[in-house]
């Protein structure tokens, strides 16, 4: 049904065509915020060998957030003074010291992942390394994106019986020409999701496991031989004017599953990466090729809070362009991520 294609492109190909419903959506304009956004239907892809499977956009709409404000500093202190000043960011950083630019370094394109994932051949560049570069329309039709995420167990192939991966506040973020501010194009705890064999070669059988946590975060966890693989419980969202620059974010932290049941949470082996694709409007791929945005590198869930990122920023970037709002990065517990 599916096969994987080649290990170091963004490429998708999709060899059963999936039934979208043509989702509305107000398109992003000059700067201008996401507008309301409903759902689109299904769609079916396999991994290019460096991006992995489809992605969905079903399930109930909901309004795109608005247009996030201008950035006047790179630190969390800096940015609410305005001096764009700041420190590093190390330990469980306070705002104070937290510094956007330092935190983005550790996410340039080709930063090693910290650990391999089960079953996916090292052929495929995403598996080892975060991939991506200043983005660019795959074809005039691309004119959407979505963001999403994935969770595997690493090499050991250890599936702790009580833990779960927890995933809150996804957010899908652009910087477009001439802009100052980055623009907010998606943000949601609502997800949707499936299952893939863990090399994308094919779809799984049953339902991605995910349950509504009391936080209101998802959790979701990956079983034997398949991965979860989840995206925003929302259709995908216009990008008419092509971004400088993509970062896809979500906060995850390892959940027992019954509180009381042994915590095995220590002896978890779960990786968790971003991403983001280029879709058309209807959500399907043009002339069956799917082109990713990027791919961030897999990080292990722990048992704090942590951030995951896919950002296309090179470090040249970094230092040249603005940066986005530093409450990106903050934490569900209020600290800032330190790694």
């Amino acid at each position: 049904m599916l096969r994987p294609l080649f290990g170091s492109s963004l490429l998708l190909l999709s060899l059963q065509a999936g039934c979208v419903d043509t989702p509305a959506s107000t398109p992003l304009g000059d700067g201008a915020p996401a507008g309301g956004i409903s759902a689109g239907g299904p769609i079916v892809g396999a991994a290019g060998g460096s991006l992995g499977g489809a992605h969905m956009g079903g399930g109930p709409g909901a309004a795109g957030p608005g247009a996030t404000g201008g950035v006047s500093g790179t630190s969390a202190a800096g940015q609410a003074a305005g001096s764009g000043s700041g420190g590093t960011a190390g330990g469980a950083a306070s705002g104070g010291n937290f510094d956007v630019k330092s935190y983005l370094r550790k996410w340039t394109p080709g930063t090693k992942g910290e650990a391999l994932p089960h079953g996916v051949p090292q052929g495929y560049d995403w598996a080892v390394q975060s991939i991506g570069d200043t983005p660019s329309r795959p074809s005039p039709e691309t004119t959407h994106m979505n963001a999403w995420g994935q969770v595997y167990a690493d090499t050991s192939n250890t599936h702790a019986a009580n833990t779960r991966v927890a995933v809150k506040n996804t957010k899908l973020l652009a910087l477009f020409p001439q802009k100052t501010a980055w623009e907010m194009l998606e943000a949601t705890d609502d997800l949707g999701g499936g299952v893939w064999s863990e090399d994308f070669s094919a779809k799984c059988a049953g339902n991605i496991d995910m349950k509504t946590e009391p936080d209101g975060s998802r959790s979701l966890v990956p079983h034997d031989s398949c991965n979860a693989h989840y995206w925003p419980n929302l259709s995908f969202v216009a990008v008419p004017i092509v971004p400088r620059a993509v970062i896809s974010i979500a906060h995850t932290r390892l959940v027992l599953a019954d509180a009381a049941q042994a915590d095995d949470r220590d002896t978890s082996a779960y990786l968790i990466g971003a991403g983001a694709d280029w879709r058309a409007q209807d959500g399907s791929c043009p002339n069956d090729i799917c082109t990713g945005v990027g791919v961030g590198r897999f990080i292990r869930a722990k048992k704090a809070w942590r951030a995951v990122v896919l950002s296309t920023l090179s470090s040249a970037e970094i230092d040249t362009l603005p940066m986005p709002p530093v409450d990106v990065f903050k934490l569900p517990d209020g600290t800032w991520p330190s790694e």
